[in-house]
């Protein structure tokens, strides 16, 4: 064997024994024929394996795997030097460019010397150059993460959907009282759906109100919280649920008579399929956790509150116009509903603007599929209405006011 390329197999094969992150990063692009050595084939696909069954990184699950597959042949002290040959995590896009390199000229050489013998057996120029032709399209498509589909299986992709419909499976999680149906059909996988509003207008109140709407649907739920604290956003659900106070259950002092509410409130929270994270700010990361999240099962709505505190580098429009394509880009690759939360500029705010003003920078707008507006209704007697405006609704069109209202506890967000 090389011995390039098996060092190269084993830095990857070591930082991803030793790093979730690293493993995660790695199945994003590497595959198991990528690896010249049948030995690191083994440990490769047995780690996907073990970590597909829920068992996460764990070497004695990875080993036992091995040892199922191949008896003897693979021995512990190999997988010990795995662990022990100074290779790190953070090197792991470096190992897998070299790995694709060389696995990729590999390919080319092979299909250069098949071409060779072919061209001994025929006298057909014609017939070779279509046969050279073909495998190198084929080689080139193995390496694009997506190829672009013809117009005919799109269509397929368009009637497939269909016929979900029509077997009865669940094709959106539907949009429920938060939003009139007749404005959007449902939380439909690959929009980018931002809620924009001034600061303490309600944005993170009515994102609770999706979050538990869409759980009680049986959606699966991922949310980055940028801005509170994970254990202050369960708070806030389980306050939607019970009808008690945030304010309450963060300091404790709440009455004995709401402890069966909080139980039941807490075996239905329970039950969801939900996941928060408040120490993930970075794309990099957020793509990882999503993946991760796929792996483990079905995966629906992806949440981040709010979008301005995702760090990058630059000012804010530098971070905001990279972040608005790569949301856009995460909901299509991944096949999620991406909802964020954003700030809006001070220009939007004044008057009755029409500029969709998300702040920072106006490829926030642009990369989005629906802008949800949220206004406090100003005046005496006002103070629990809201106004959501749908200002832009490029999948289902049609725009226009929706009138919301805080419950009295301002717990939760119903409509007027």
């Amino acid at each position: 064997m090389n011995t390039i390329t098996d060092d190269t197999e084993r830095m990857i094969l070591s930082a991803v024994l030793q790093s979730e992150d690293a493993f995660l990063a790695a199945i994003d692009t590497v595959h198991i024929e990528d690896f010249s050595s049948t030995t690191n084939q083994i440990i490769f696909n047995a780690i996907i394996d073990v970590y597909r069954d829920g068992g996460g990184i764990d070497i004695a699950l990875i080993y036992s795997r091995i040892r199922e597959i191949c008896q003897d042949d693979i021995s512990a002290t190999y997988i010990s030097s795995l662990l022990n040959n100074g290779s790190l995590p953070s090197g792991i896009k470096t190992y897998i460019k070299n790995l694709k390199n060389r696995s990729l000229h590999k390919k080319v050489t092979t299909f250069a010397k098949s071409i060779i013998s072919q061209s001994v057996e025929t006298q057909s120029g014609q017939e070779l150059l279509i046969a050279a032709s073909a495998g190198l399209l084929d080689i080139s498509s193995a390496t694009q993460e997506k190829a672009a589909p013809d117009i005919e299986s799109i269509y397929m992709e368009v009637v497939e959907g269909w016929n979900r419909v029509n077997r009865g499976e669940r094709v959106c999680v539907p949009a429920n009282q938060t939003i009139t149906s007749s404005g959007i059909l449902g939380w439909y996988p690959g929009h980018l759906i931002l809620i924009g509003g001034y600061t303490s207008t309600g944005k993170s109140s009515y994102l609770n109100q999706i979050i538990t709407d869409v759980c009680g649907e049986g959606a699966s739920v991922l949310v980055f919280s940028l801005e509170d604290k994970r254990k202050d956003k369960l708070i806030k659900i389980l306050s939607n649920i019970t009808d008690i106070h945030q304010n309450q259950l963060m300091s404790g002092e709440f009455e004995c008579s709401h402890q069966r509410a909080i139980q039941a409130g807490w075996e239905r929270i329970r039950n969801y399929n939900l996941l928060i994270y408040d120490d993930i700010y970075s794309i990099e990361e957020m793509r990882l956790k999503i993946r991760k999240a796929k792996l483990r099962g079905q995966l629906d709505i992806v949440c981040i509150d709010f979008v301005q505190n995702i760090a990058a580098a630059g000012g804010i429009y530098e971070r905001m116009s990279g972040a608005a394509i790569e949301l856009q880009r995460m909901a299509k690759e991944l096949d999620v509903t991406m909802i964020a939360l954003s700030q809006v500029s001070n220009e939007a705010m004044r008057g009755d603007s029409e500029i969709i003003g998300l702040k920072g920078a106006g490829e926030l707008a642009s990369a989005s599929d629906i802008i949800l507006w949220l206004k406090r209704v100003k005046g005496v007697g006002n103070e629990h209405k809201l106004e959501l405006e749908i200002r832009k609704n490029r999948p289902f069109g049609e725009t226009g006011i929706r009138h919301l209202r805080f419950s009295d506890r301002w717990t939760r967000i119903e409509r007027w």
